[in-house]
């Protein structure tokens, strides 16, 4: 492959990270610096022959190499109207969490995306033990062009064809339009080959393999459609070949290739490895919110969806209209002297409800039919109205929850919302089974007034 013309490579190396520091020093500082850049770079050197080799470092996947894919492809797809997302650089650095457990081999295969983005998987390269045989061995490894990140992929050494992935947002275009398009911006309509004869016709999820020339490089482009559970994304292949080279069919590549990248965690959804909440994805989907200290099991119906977000335990619920319709939450910890009550005006959910001037809150009760032991409180404020404040135990775990039916402003679907959130706290059911006498001083207490109106 050749290097990129114009890729901004970034070194990693603790030389070069030194020598930056070092030209940042005043300048008055350079003649007692000049051995100080001697000594840096001596030590910048490689070891003699005879040295023994007592330090082996493990190439870091996001280290640059001396070849890269073809850098312009990025370039070539704005020119045709796509919208390119940005894999996110030193992923591994900047979320370890997301990568324990894992060894080299299952991490370097792994990259976090796109860039700045509330939808974030972990996207996976993948391919079966036959494409490695046929393949002769797989490499890949992140370009940077100006900012925005695509992956580099070396089927084998000796193959002559360069293959790059990016990533896109998915569009109302057809995959084929889109590939089209890329090849005709890339060879001009004249060099625009069309679709490679005996590939298939493609679908909804796979283009057909397009085919376009320019200059001494002939080019081919595949997209694959990735569905995730809230998202779309299109992944999109570029193949590039010296013209004269030789005879070579890219369909069973490029087809391959794209088969091989998957999702492997949805990161949106499940939240981070750290999450107090332990439930697979899909438990979690289903309702079942593992806590350390307790299970809660909520029946949720289809058309709702259920995600761990934050860093610590924060459950989202959307649907019926509202994103974020319910958000549940452990109950934070509180030094504060007194019962239950007082834990629970300084705690986060109720606190901030506690600074709003107008916010109203009704006295504390118990919804009819409840099987576990829950007290509501309802809240109104003159920018909000029909919301619902609370708290449960599930075992030995207090969560608060809190109904806030974002984006619904029909006051009377509201109230219906929050009835139906009333209903299905109510039919909640725990592991362990456990009983709350703390709750006691909550029913018929406010918590606004602290019980001074009565």
């Amino acid at each position: 492959m050749t290097r990129a013309r114009g890729t901004r490579a970034r070194s990693t190396s603790e030389g070069w990270h030194a020598f930056r520091w070092f030209a940042r020093l005043p300048v008055a500082c350079a003649p007692g610096s000049c051995l100080l850049l001697l000594l840096l770079t001596a030590c910048s050197q490689p070891q003699a022959n005879n040295a023994p080799d007592n330090h082996q470092v493990d190439e870091h996947r996001d280290q640059w190499r001396p070849r890269e894919a073809q850098s312009d492809f990025l370039d070539i797809g704005k020119q045709a109207g796509i919208e390119w997302l940005s894999f996110v650089p030193d992923d591994q650095h900047d979320y370890p969490e997301y990568f324990e457990g894992l060894d080299r081999d299952q991490s370097r295969r792994l990259r976090l995306a796109p860039k700045g983005s509330d939808e974030q998987v972990l996207l996976q390269f993948s391919w079966t033990d036959q494409d490695e045989l046929f393949f002769g061995g797989l490499k890949l490894w992140p370009v940077d062009w100006y900012g925005t990140e695509l992956m580099a992929i070396e089927l084998s050494e000796t193959s002559d064809v360069e293959w790059s992935v990016a990533l896109a947002k998915a569009s109302a275009s057809t995959l084929n339009a889109r590939m089209e398009a890329l090849g005709k911006t890339r060879g001009g309509t004249a060099n625009y080959l069309g679709v490679v004869v005996e590939d298939s016709s493609g679908n909804e999820s796979t283009s057909q393999l397009h085919l376009a020339k320019q200059g001494d490089y002939s080019y081919c482009y595949m997209s694959r459609r990735l569905k995730g559970r809230t998202f779309e994304w299109d992944v999109v292949l570029e193949g590039r070949r010296k013209s004269g080279a030789a005879p070579f069919k890219p369909k069973d590549a490029a087809k391959s290739i794209l088969d091989g990248i998957s999702i492997k965690r949805e990161l949106a959804l499940e939240g981070s490895p750290k999450h107090k909440c332990t439930s697979s994805l899909a438990e979690q989907l289903r309702g079942t919110l593992r806590f350390p200290d307790g299970t809660l099991k909520l029946s949720i119906s289809e058309g709702l969806l259920v995600r761990k977000i934050g860093g610590d335990s924060t459950i989202q619920i959307d649907g019926k209209g509202a994103e974020p319709w319910i958000l549940i939450r452990r109950l934070k910890p509180s030094e504060a002297e007194g019962d239950l009550r007082a834990r629970l005006r300084s705690d986060t959910t109720f606190n901030r409800r506690l600074k709003v001037d107008s916010g109203k809150f009704s006295e504390g009760y118990v919804p009819e039919g409840a099987t576990l032991p829950i007290v509501c409180f309802d809240y109104d404020d003159s920018s909000s109205e029909n919301n619902l404040l609370g708290i449960l135990k599930a075992g030995d775990e207090l969560l608060t929850f809190e109904v806030v039916s974002n984006g619904v402003k029909d006051g009377e679907f509201r109230r219906a919302l929050k009835q139906e959130a009333i209903k299905l706290f109510a039919g909640a059911t725990a592991e362990p089974a456990t009983e709350a006498p703390e709750f006691e001083p909550l029913v018929g207490w406010n918590v606004g007034t602290m019980g001074q109106d009565k």
